[in-house]
């Protein structure tokens, strides 16, 4: 058990792990590992061609209470989507025109931990300017960039809600941001403060509080001013606008970014240069509120079910169509966009033979659906276990 890091990362000479850029990092990560999740690392590596071992750790931190079978499978997967998204060649290029609403950015702040910042600014995000596939490829883009300048694993997020309104309300944010820690940056998350929330933000949140997991619910705060965040981030790290001492220029930065990575600057004044990431389609259609006649023709299945879940213990008759890795919940067939989605990646279906399945998704929500009969319910179960994982196959 006590091997070093050039030990543990020569198993296989396809090995991509680069030991001298994570080595201090990697043996971090290493030394928290127990006997069990050493052998379980061991079994994992048996079970993949190539894997990067920083994270491969991480996932089987975060996962220590699920089966080794699940953790190489969402090991897998996300390496896929990793492919399907091209991590490795967004670049600024890729996120310019969305860059520009200033949003999204890192400002070169650290919590009293030594965790970089990510800052959102809620009021400047208007959910009809930009497809979510868009914000969500730009929050991809600022995750990496943090990861790659400190030597932290994870990252603290600071949303300003200062001059909110419900028009840039989008509970989409907060569920594509959870799941993609949960799925694709295990053990990243390092936070959440809400700071300069107005009175219906922390209502909504005591909706929304009981489905999100404990282990993430602690790390979320809520203040109707900075609160906590002036406790845990100093002034030095700060920015001027709360109460710190760091005046951060954007246009700056992406000059410098730019230079660092021998891309021409006149290539950001021109838009055929821009968004040269290509994305697959079905992926802008899953991330975004499509219509029924959108998808219906490319579905799996589709048809009224009975559904109990979400918010309210009501149940409730919706259309439910089977789409690449996702089940989209529409108030009827006519609907022009979802009602609710039920992500199926690592989801958990239980069926006990009768006209009742239950969905258990991969952060452990609970949708019950009701068929006409025990035989509607078996097409359904067995085409959800088909296709569930369709989005990376």
């Amino acid at each position: 058990e006590q091997h070093n890091c050039s030990i543990v990362t020569e198993d296989t000479p396809n090995h991509p792990f680069d030991v001298t850029a994570h080595n201090r990092e990697h043996c971090t990560l290493y030394s928290s590992l127990n006997k069990e999740q050493r052998r379980s690392l061991r079994y994992a590596k048996s079970k993949l061609e190539v894997w990067d071992e920083e994270e491969l750790i991480l996932f089987i931190l975060e996962h220590s209470d699920k089966k080794l079978k699940y953790v190489v499978r969402s090991y897998r997967y996300h390496l896929l989507w990793k492919n399907h998204f091209d991590i490795e060649n967004i670049t600024v290029l890729s996120v310019y025109d969305i860059l520009q609403t200033r949003k999204f950015f890192s400002f070169g702040g650290v919590d009293n931990n030594g965790r970089p910042i990510l800052l959102f600014k809620a009021a400047l995000h208007n959910p009809g300017e930009f497809n979510i596939l868009h914000t969500y490829k730009l929050l991809v883009f600022w995750v990496n960039i943090v990861l790659e300048s400190h030597d932290s694993h994870e990252i603290v997020f600071v949303e300003d809600l200062k001059d909110f309104e419900k028009s840039s309300a989008d509970p989409r944010m907060v569920k594509y941001l959870l799941d993609l820690f949960n799925h694709h940056f295990p053990g990243r998350f390092g936070g959440l403060y809400c700071i300069n929330a107005p009175w219906f933000y922390s209502a909504l949140y005591l909706v929304v509080k009981p489905f999100i997991k404990n282990t993430l619910r602690d790390k979320i705060h809520i203040s109707g001013d900075l609160g906590n965040y002036t406790k845990n981030v100093s002034p030095e790290n700060r920015l001027v606008e709360h109460g710190g001492n760091i005046e951060f220029n954007l246009d700056e930065w992406i000059e410098s970014y730019c230079i660092q990575h021998d891309i021409n600057i006149e290539w950001l004044q021109d838009p055929e240069q821009h968004d040269t990431h290509e994305i697959d389609m079905r992926l802008y259609i899953t991330f975004s509120d499509p219509s029924v006649d959108k998808i219906i023709k490319e579905s799996y299945k589709a048809g009224y079910l009975q559904k109990k879940g979400g918010y309210t213990p009501r149940t409730n008759k919706r259309y439910c169509i089977l789409y690449w890795g996702t089940l989209f919940i529409f108030k009827s067939s006519k609907s022009n966009e979802p009602n609710g989605t039920v992500p199926l990646i690592n989801s958990k279906t239980l069926w006990d033979q009768s006209s009742t399945f239950i969905i258990i998704t991969a952060t452990g929500k609970e949708a019950k659906f009701y068929a006409k009969n025990k035989r509607e319910a078996s097409e359904w179960v067995t085409s959800i276990s088909a296709h569930k994982h369709e989005i990376f196959d």
